[in-house]
């Protein structure tokens, strides 16, 4: 039957692929580690000499699956300048997610290396996406999606929309500041 030998064929040539991927250099592509130290050289996203608290860490949003990056919550009255930590692409959003807490406004941030840092919780609505430099205006703070003005900062791996554990080990420092400073209560000053 021609349908069986097809398959046959098929099988045969799908093994050989295989065999080829494994023996050729170059064949079998490896995920690249992200660059860590991107994270040293980028600016805290509000003014110099502010300080902000953190109130809640990244282990409070995982164990409420209110986050899947590595996000903190920072105190911050309304209105407070948010700025492009780096220069980048800021993409703007809005999610709405009924009868659970949300994002609101909020603005993707993807910088070199293709991290991607995302604030929300911002008071004014934004559409789009545009260029940005470092130390531009991204927004304002606010409490659209949340019963209070806050900023919600999150950082994801380079193409993913997630981040695991065992990469904070790997973080010495975030935004210039040693990692093990990044704790509930803390206050963070730029």
């Amino acid at each position: 039957d021609i349908g069986i030998e097809m398959l046959s064929r098929l099988a045969r040539l799908a093994g050989i692929c295989l065999v080829l991927w494994g023996l050729i250099p170059g064949l079998w592509v490896q995920a690249e580690e992200p660059d860590f130290a991107v994270l040293e050289r980028i600016s805290l996203p509000w003014a110099c000499g502010e300080g902000h608290r953190i109130t809640w860490g990244p282990e409070s949003h995982w164990a409420n699956g209110n986050s899947r990056g590595l996000s903190f919550d920072f105190s911050m009255v309304e209105g407070t300048p948010i700025l492009a930590p780096a220069d980048g692409l800021a993409t703007f959003g809005f999610d709405e997610k009924p009868f659970i807490p949300n994002l609101g406004n909020y603005v993707d941030l993807t910088i070199e290396g293709g991290w991607r840092l995302r604030f929300a919780h911002l008071r004014d609505a934004q559409q789009g996406e545009r260029r940005v430099r470092a130390g531009e205006v991204l927004g304002y703070s606010g409490a659209s999606g949340a019963a209070q003005a806050h900023l919600h900062m999150e950082l994801f791996r380079p193409g993913s929309n997630a981040w695991s554990v065992e990469d904070t080990q790997k973080i010495a420092y975030y935004f210039g500041i040693p990692l093990a400073e990044w704790s509930e209560g803390a206050t963070i000053v730029s």
